[in-house]
């Protein structure tokens, strides 16, 4: 189509989509951006926004860009967090594969898997950069879960540096972030959370019409967020040993993280709580809390 038009359809992107919500095609490219935003006393969240891929050495090239991200951050303060979607390192069909199965410990891609995941997060423990495990579809969810639990468990023993990520519009997250606290306190290390509301809702609710199965997302947006604000009254109840960012654009629960920290009296800058918006979107939430002298980042893909 490019050819045929003779138009600069690169180029064309860069202006548009590409440059209102990317910080470039490389770590360099959003070097800038990084700087603007630190200058108003914004932090970047570090996103290497790569499509699935599907053979072993594209695999492993990922994790390599995922690792070269992490040690950036490291020298670079204003990077708050860098972040990977575990669907990016392997196939499409071994977390749906794991995800229905009991035994892991036999399966070669699983190894290889948990083995590339262990190394990045191995990495931001001895970096100490935070990174986030991205949550991703439920029929897949499972196995995403049971790797990030271990992550954490493994690589947060003295502060939390592994975040895995709650997706709230589902219905039974809430208590599943309530348990994996539990079995923080009962297993001495430090949880870290990404609290969302969820990308996937049509999606989600259009398989399991197909499926014929009920919908693991909430029946309403008022349901879902009330489950969101009580995930942030919970995650600051329990700030003794939690650390979490909300990954949000909705101003009500913005409000409830300022009330409930002032409640707790929570210092604004403490560096256990964040509060995060996509680069592109909901500057008004993101400039607003960093000028009050909230720890405010930006969602920064590359």
């Amino acid at each position: 189509l490019t050819k045929f038009f003779k138009l600069p359809l690169k180029g064309i992107l860069r202006q548009t989509i590409f440059g209102k919500f990317c910080g470039g095609e490389s770590i360099n490219d959003s070097l800038s951006v990084i700087k603007d935003l630190k200058y108003q006393g914004i932090s970047t969240v570090l996103d290497y926004a790569v499509e699935a891929k599907t053979k072993e050495n594209e695999f492993d090239k990922v994790m390599e860009e995922i690792l070269r991200a992490v040690a950036f951050a490291a020298k670079e303060p204003s990077i708050s967090f860098c972040v990977f979607k575990i669907s990016a390192i392997t196939g499409p069909d071994v977390l749906e594969r794991m995800s229905r199965a009991f035994d892991h410990t036999h399966d070669e891609e699983w190894l290889k898997l948990k083995s590339r995941i262990f190394r990045i997060c191995g990495s931001a423990m001895v970096h100490n950069v935070r990174i986030f495990i991205d949550a991703e579809e439920s029929w897949i969810q499972p196995a995403i879960d049971l790797l990030a639990e271990e992550a954490m468990e493994t690589f947060n023993q003295k502060k939390a540096v592994v975040f895995h990520t709650i997706q709230l519009y589902r219905k039974d997250k809430l208590e599943y972030l309530k348990k994996l606290v539990k079995h923080a306190r009962e297993h001495d290390y430090y949880p870290g959370f990404k609290l969302v509301r969820g990308a996937y809702l049509e999606k989600e609710n259009h398989r399991a019409i197909e499926k014929g199965y009920t919908s693991p997302i909430h029946i309403s947006k008022e349901n879902t967020d009330k489950d969101y604000n009580d995930a942030i009254s919970f995650c600051v109840e329990n700030h003794n040993i939690v650390s979490f960012c909300i990954g949000t654009h909705n101003e009500e629960s913005i409000n409830e993280l300022v009330f409930l920290m002032n409640q707790h009296k929570i210092h604004k800058g403490n560096p256990q709580i964040f509060c995060i918006q996509l680069y592109g979107m909901g500057d008004h939430i993101t400039y607003k809390m960093a000028s009050l002298g909230y720890n405010a980042s930006k969602y920064l893909p590359y």
